[in-house]
């Protein structure tokens, strides 16, 4: 509603601009038609051309300012257009006789688009022939970013490691050995593939010295302590020792400095009757400046009774600064910042022999560390590094499970920038006065490299091509040797079926005077070709089944006759019933138990054309079945058409 109104405003305020406009151009040419009727003829004509054009240019300017000013107000202005309502009462306003032709409605609608995408080309165009108005430049479109970086087509992470199959069958079982592979992977890999066993206190292995986090009492100094100037320490090599400060935490008690009482919380006071902690109180000599300045130039040196006895017994203060003592504290409190200086340590400081005294017990490993500093900064030429000697004890305890890489010796340094820039130098190792022998070493490590790697490609050609000659060979013994089992195998099979074919022969007559089971199977073993164009081929097959039921009329006679698909249900029913016309008995019973059907189970599995004896062998439910009516009794197979199949069914 207040765009609308807005909107209207603006037409209102527009429209009366225009009507001014009109209004001042109305009055000009009423005074020019005045002063044409009222001139004689000897006013010069060309004064009153001017005057005229004078006043059509005014005009001319008046409206095109007007015109770019509404132009402005639609275009900067946003607004939504409602769609025209073309219903039957507008409809009705059009006269009937009048005829919207296709180009004129073609037309209307470019102008209705153009209304309503005033910034599409074809507007612009309009806008731009009919006002003069130009429209502004498209902006360009920003060119995408393109991502810094190689895309990692391999594995950024490897598998935890896996327990033994007998620990994760038994939980019961004792956890397997850890490696320094383990451990390196740290303590939650442990604990969560089951190396180290949850109810395991792990505190242990957090406050090892030196641990990652360590809990102590700090002392609390005066506010005033910060005004007092100190000594800055400097030895011949430029060494600062400034910032060591020595705190006696185990016994830090506050100091009265000018007079006024300190007092906190977290402090700790002397006990009432003990004498106070100061002993001695020296002030610089210096003279002037007021109260203040004069507490913020004290020097104070402090000696307490009940501090711990180092170095022997104390007694006078001043005796507390003697060697040992000293060496003592330095032991304790220092940050044990030795000098690498062009690939040697320089032992004789106080720092390193401090270093040296406090991993004493672990030195072995220390010292294996520091030689590896020391050619770290020969190989590249550093003058002067400054190394931490808490962190190569760190990493003198993992080089016991580890290599030491380059980067860990590097974390070591104190003026690491200024080792970096010496590191990343191009040719920096092939400096000073071994540079030729470095040089030489680089190329020959080189071109043994690529003798190697060329040897290597070599070796791994033949091994595939020996590889390949292999699998050949042994896919060509392979086949001899299974041809050769099939075709024992099939000798076997012969020789056996021969032995059966020999022994029917020979009992066939006492057969006749016993009970036996015939087994029919019409199978029609012929060529492919001849089974593919025979029409029905399974009906074929089963054509005998009448004839071959007959033998069942004998009582001594037990039929099984194998159908090459599943019979109707009806249809022993009916043959039982011939058989029982047959043989004039009053009931079929007997004559229905002399014989059974049987048909392959996968029938429908295999094609059409496939004979009866082959459906049989690849059928094991039917085997079993034929098998079972045939155990303990005189069997025999009543063939078809004898193939290859039928010698291996029997």
């Amino acid at each position: 509603l207040i765009s609308q109104l807005d909107m209207s405003g603006a037409a209102s305020h527009h429209a009366e601009d225009v009507g001014k406009i009109l209004m001042a151009i109305q009055a000009d040419l009423k005074a020019l038609r005045s002063d044409l009727q009222t001139t004689d003829s000897t006013v010069d004509p060309a004064k009153k051309i001017a005057q005229l054009q004078h006043i059509v240019e005014k005009a001319e300017t008046d409206v095109r300012l007007k015109t770019e000013a509404v132009l402005n107000t639609s275009l900067n202005d946003q607004y939504t257009t409602l769609p025209a309502i073309r219903g039957s009462k507008r409809r009705a306003t059009t006269p009937v006789n009048q005829r919207v032709t296709v180009k004129d409605d073609l037309a209307a609608r470019k102008q209705m688009d153009m209304l309503l995408k005033p910034s599409s080309l074809d507007a612009r165009k309009f806008i731009e022939d009919r006002f003069g108005v130009t429209a502004p430049a498209p902006e360009k479109p920003k060119a995408a970013q393109k991502v810094r970086g190689n895309l990692l087509k391999h594995k950024t992470t490897m598998p935890g490691t896996i327990l033994p199959a007998s620990t994760r069958n038994d939980p019961g079982a004792p956890p397997p050995k850890l490696t320094p592979s383990d451990v390196q992977r740290g303590m939650v890999e442990l604990v969560n593939r089951g190396l180290v066993p949850k109810w395991v206190d792990l505190t242990p292995a957090f406050v090892k010295t030196p641990a990652p986090v360590l809990c102590g009492q700090v002392q609390l100094h005066a506010w005033e302590e910060q005004f007092i100037r100190q000594e800055p320490y400097t030895n011949a090599l430029g060494f600062n020792l400034s910032g060591i400060k020595m705190d006696l935490i185990s016994r830090a008690e506050p100091i009265d400095i000018g007079g006024k009482p300190h007092t906190s919380a977290s402090m700790q006071h002397a006990p009432a009757g003990r004498p106070p902690p100061v002993d001695k109180l020296r002030a610089s000599p210096r003279g002037g400046g007021s109260e203040a300045a004069k507490a913020r130039s004290l020097s104070i040196s402090v000696f307490s009774s009940d501090l711990p006895n180092v170095g022997g017994p104390r007694g006078d203060p001043a005796d507390a600064g003697s060697p040992r003592d000293y060496n003592e504290l330095l032991d304790e409190f220092s940050l044990h910042q030795f000098i690498i200086r062009r690939g040697a340590t320089l032992t004789s400081t106080p720092e390193f022999e401090s270093f040296r005294r406090k991993h004493r017990s672990t030195w072995g490993a220390v010292e294996d560390v520091v030689r590896g500093l020391e050619r770290l900064m020969a190989r590249y030429e550093v003058p002067v590094a400054y190394i931490d000697g808490n962190k190569v004890a760190l990493l003198a305890q993992q080089a016991e499970f580890r290599r030491p890489t380059i980067d860990d010796y590097l974390d070591c340094i104190v003026n690491l920038d200024q080792v970096l820039e010496l590191v990343g130098m191009p040719g920096r190792r092939y400096q000073g006065s071994q540079r030729e022998n470095r040089a030489g070493l680089a190329i020959q490590a080189a071109y043994r490299g690529h003798l190697c790697r060329r040897a290597f490609q070599r070796a791994l050609a033949r091994f595939r091509a020996a590889a390949a000659i292999q699998l050949f060979w042994r896919a060509r013994l392979a086949f001899k040797f299974t041809r050769s089992v099939l075709r024992e195998r099939e000798r076997e099979r012969m020789s056996q079926f021969e032995q059966l074919a020999a022994r029917l022969a020979r009992d066939w007559s006492l057969m006749q005077g016993r009970k036996r089971v015939e087994v029919h199977i019409p199978s029609i073993t012929r060529e492919e070709a001849q089974r593919m164009s025979t029409d029905h081929f399974a009906l074929a097959e089963n054509s005998q089944m009448g004839g071959r039921l007959a033998a069942a009329a004998s009582p001594d006679v037990e039929v099984v006759y194998v159908t090459p698909f599943a019979p109707g249900p009806d249809l022993a029913q009916y043959y039982a019933k011939l058989l029982q016309i047959r043989s004039g008995t009053p009931g079929g019973a007997g004559e229905e138990c002399r014989f059974k059907l049987v048909h392959p189970e996968n029938y429908e599995r295999f094609p059409s054309h496939l004979p009866l004896a082959a459906m049989v062998l690849y059928s094991p439910r039917c085997l079993k079945r034929l098998a079972a009516f045939c155990r303990g009794k005189d069997a025999y197979i009543v063939p078809g058409l004898v193939g290859p199949d039928d010698v291996r069914l029997a």
